[in-house]
C-alpha cells in the first residue's frame, strides 16, 4: 500500500512536495496538465523502473539537473522507501527496507526487489495494476464483447499463441508458393538424363585422401614451427644470460673484485650480493659510531664554551669574583686565567678530533654510497638473471661455459628444425597443388551434371515442402487446441469472483458470468443473457475495473490499483455510481487502496467530509488535501 509519493523536476511536478495517500479511495482531481497522469506514471516508474512513456528522461523540466521520484509504501507488514533519479545521461536507484536498513542500489536490482515484494512482474503491473487512460478508451471504443476477452487473452498469454499461429499460416502460404514454383521448373527438367556418378566418386575419394595427407603434413609443419619458436625463445634467453655473465665478469674486473676460478655463475652473483650487503652493514655501523662520537665532541665543546663565558667576568674591567658552580668557592683572576689555558687546550684537542671524525665520516659515506650503488646494480642484475633462468625449459647450467655450450646446441638444433620446416612446407605446398588440380577436374564434371543436380535439388525441395506443409497444418491444429485450453484455464473461478462483485454493483438480480458460443464475455440473470456490447458505458468501465481487481487479488494479492481518468466519456449518474462502487470495493477491502485521477471537481464535492476518501486537488501552487 502506497503511503506517499514525491516527484521532482519531471513533467508537471517541479518542487517534489510529497503527496500523501491513505487506505480507501484516493481521488486526485485536476484539470488537463495538472499532473494527474504524471502522478500514476511516476508511481509505475518509481516501483517498476519503467512506464508507458519510453523516453521518460526527455521529459525533465530543467535539463540542467536530475529529476527524482521517491515512494514510501508498505507490503506484508514491512515498510519500504524507493528512490530513483535520472538525467539525460545517467540514472540511479535505491531501495531501503525501513526495519532492517537493508539497501539495494542499482536500477535493475531495485526493479527486481520491488517486483519480488509485490509478487508480480513489470508487464503484469503496467497492464493490470495500472489502468491507464488509453487502455480504458481502447476497451470502450473497440467492439465491447471482444475488448474484455482480448484483454484477458493478453494477460493469459493467448496473444503470443495467436501470433505464432499467424506466423505458421504465413509460413505455410510461403511454402506452398515455393512448391508451385519448384513444380513448374521440374516440368522443364523432366527429360534430363541421369549421369554416371563413378567419376565424381573417384575424384572425391582422391581429393579426400590428398586432404588427409595435407592435413598430416600441415600438422607436422605446425609442430616443427612450434618447436622452432620454442628454440628461438630459448636461444634468446640463453643469449641474454651469456651477455649478462660477460658483463658481470667485466664489472668484477673494473671493481677489482677477486673473482672465483673459471667463468662466473649465477651463484657467484648471489655470493657477491651477500658480500656487498655485509660490507654495507659494516660501513653503516662504523658511520653510526662516528656520528655518536661527533655528537659527544659537540656536547663537550658546548660545555667548555659555557665555562669560558662564566670565567669571563673575572677578567673583565670590574674583575669581580665568581663562585664555582661545583664547590661554591670564589674564583679569582689568577685561577680563572689558569682555567682559561686548560679550556683552550681541551678545546683544541676536541676540535682536532672533530676534524678527524668528520673526514672519516665523509670517506665512510662515500664508500657506503658506492657500495649501495653496486649492491643495487647487482640485485637488479640478479633478478633479471633469475627471470631469464625461469624461462628455460629444463634445468639450468651452473657456469658461463655451460651456458655457452648449451646456446651452441640450441642454435644447431634450431638450424636443423628450420631445414625440416622448409621440407614440410614444400610437402604441404605440393599437396595443395594436387588438390587444386583434382578440384578443377571435379568442378568440370559437376558443371556438366549441373542440370541433373538442379533436378534432384528441386525434387528434394518439393518433397520437403510437402512435408513442411503437412507439419504446419498439424502445428496450427495444436496451437488452436492450446489456445482453447489456456483460455479456459481457471476462467470459472475468476469469472465467478467477477460475478460476485458485479452482484454488489447490480444487486437487483443474481448475475453469473459465462462465455457465449463464440467465446465472448456475457452476463446472465433470470434466464436472460446480456452481451458486453449491450452494457452502458459506466457498466463497461465497471466490468473492466472488476476484472482488474479480481485478477490483481487472485493472481498477485495486490492491495492497490491505479486508475487514470475512468470517468471520462461517462454521464454524471454513471460517474457517481462508479466512484461509489470503487469506494465500496476499497471499504470492503477487496482492494484496500484505490487511486483514481479525474478532471470532474464538482462530482467530488460530497467526498470532502468523507473519512474513507483521500481527496487531493492538483494544479495549484501546492496540492490541497481534503479528507
Amino acid at each position: 500500500m502506497i503511503r506517499w509519493v514525491s516527484i521532482k523536476n519531471w513533467k508537471a511536478f517541479e518542487d517534489g512536495d510529497p503527496l500523501t495517500f491513505s487506505e480507501g479511495l484516493n481521488l486526485f482531481v485536476g484539470s488537463n496538465g495538472s499532473g494527474k497522469t504524471t502522478l500514476l506514471e511516476g508511481i509505475c516508474l518509481g516501483l517498476t523502473g519503467a512506464c508507458s512513456i519510453q523516453d521518460f528522461e526527455e521529459l525533465i523540466r530543467d535539463q540542467s539537473r536530475e529529476a527524482s521520484i521517491e515512494i514510501f509504501f508498505k507490503r506484508g507488514g514491512e515498510e519500504y522507501i524507493v528512490r530513483r533519479a535520472f538525467g539525460a545521461h545517467r540514472k540511479s536507484a535505491e531501495l531501503m527496507e525501513v526495519s532492517t536498513k537493508k539497501r539495494f542500489s542499482t536500477w535493475n536490482a531495485v526493479n527486481d526487489r520491488v517486483l519480488e515484494i509485490l509478487g508480480v512482474d513489470a508487464t503484469f503491473f503496467n497492464r493490470l495494476i495500472y489502468m491507464s487512460e488509453g487502455e480504458v478508451q481502447k476497451c470502450l471504443s473497440s467492439p465491447p464483447q471482444k475488448a474484455l476477452a482480448g484483454q484477458l487473452r493478453t494477460l493469459f498469454g493467448l496473444a503470443s499463441i495467436d501470433l505464432v499461429a499467424v506466423v505458421a499460416e504465413k509460413t505455410s502460404k510461403e511454402i506452398k508458393r515455393q512448391i508451385e514454383n519448384s513444380s513448374k521448373q521440374l516440368r522443364f527438367l523432366r527429360d534430363v538424363p541421369e549421369q554416371e556418378s563413378g567419376e565424381v566418386t573417384r575424384l572425391e575419394g582422391e581429393i579426400s585422401t590428398l586432404r588427409a595427407d595435407q592435413k598430416t603434413s600441415l600438422a607436422a609443419a605446425e609442430a616443427i614451427k612450434s618447436r622452432v619458436q620454442t628454440l628461438e625463445k630459448t636461444e634468446q634467453t640463453l643469449t641474454h644470460i651469456v651477455e649478462g655473465l660477460s658483463w658481470y665478469t667485466e664489472w668484477t674486473k673494473e671493481k677489482g673484485t677477486t673473482a672465483l676460478p673459471g667463468e662466473p655463475s649465477p651463484e657467484d652473483v648471489r655470493l657477491e650480493i651477500g658480500t656487498l650487503r655485509s660490507r654495507s652493514a659494516e660501513l653503516e655501523g662504523s658511520l653510526s659510531v662516528l656520528t655518536s662520537e661527533k655528537g659527544s665532541i659537540t656536547a663537550d665543546l658546548s660545555r667548555l664554551n659555557g665555562v669560558r663565558e662564566l670565567l669571563t667576568a673575572t677578567t673583565g674591567p670590574e674583575r669581580k669574583a665568581v663562585p664555582c658552580p661545583v664547590c661554591k668557592r670564589p674564583i679569582d683572576e689568577a685561577l680563572a686565567r689558569s682555567l682559561f689555558e686548560e679550556i683552550d687546550t681541551s678545546a683544541s684537542v676536541l676540535k682536532d678530533r672533530m676534524s678527524q671524525v668528520e673526514t672519516q665520516m665523509t670517506e665512510l659515506a662515500e664508500n657506503l654510497k658506492r657500495t649501495r650503488e653496486d649492491l643495487g646494480r647487482l640485485v637488479q642484475f640478479s633478478d633479471r638473471m633469475g627471470h631469464l633462468l625461469e624461462q628455460l625449459p629444463s634445468a639450468e647450467p651452473s657456469s658461463g661455459i655451460q651456458f655457452r655450450e648449451r646456446l651452441k646446441g640450441i642454435q644447431a638444433e634450431k638450424l636443423s628444425a628450420n631445414e625440416s620446416l622448409i621440407k614440410a612446407s614444400v610437402e604441404v605446398s605440393g599437396a595443395r597443388e594436387k588438390i587444386a588440380a583434382k578440384e578443377r577436374d571435379l568442378a568440370a564434371i559437376v558443371e556438366a551434371n549441373k542440370r541433373v543436380l538442379l533436378k534432384r535439388d528441386l525434387e528434394a525441395k518439393t518433397v520437403g515442402g510437402y512435408r513442411a506443409s503437412l507439419l504446419l497444418e498439424c502445428v496450427t491444429e495444436v496451437l488452436e487446441d492450446l489456445r482453447r485450453s489456456r483460455q479456459n484455464l481457471n476462467m470459472e473461478d475468476i469469472y465467478g469472483n467477477i460475478a460476485n462483485l458485479w452482484n454488489r454493483f447490480r444487486p437487483e438480480a443474481q448475475w453469473t458470468v459465462e462465455f457465449d458460443t463464440d467465446g465472448n464475455f456475457a452476463l446472465k440473470a433470470r434466464g436472460k443473457k446480456i452481451r458486453y456490447a449491450h452494457l452502458s458505458g459506466g457498466e463497461k468501465t465497471v466490468l473492466l475495473v472488476l476484472a482488474r481487481a479480481v485478477l490483481s487479488k487472485t493472481i498477485a494479492d495486490i492491495d492497490f490499483l491505479l486508475i487514470d481518468e475512468p470517468l471520462e466519456h461517462l454521464d454524471v449518474r454513471n460517474r457517481r455510481s462508479l466512484l461509489n462502487f470503487l469506494r465500496g470495493l476499497a471499504s470492503q477491502r477487496v482492494i484496500p487502496q484505490i487511486i483514481v485521477t479525474t478532471f470532474d471537481e464538482t462530482l467530488t464535492r460530497h467526498f470532502r467530509v468523507a473519512s474513507d476518501v483521500n481527496l487531493v486537488f492538483l494544479g495549484q501552487q501546492k496540492p490541497v488535501f481534503r479528507a
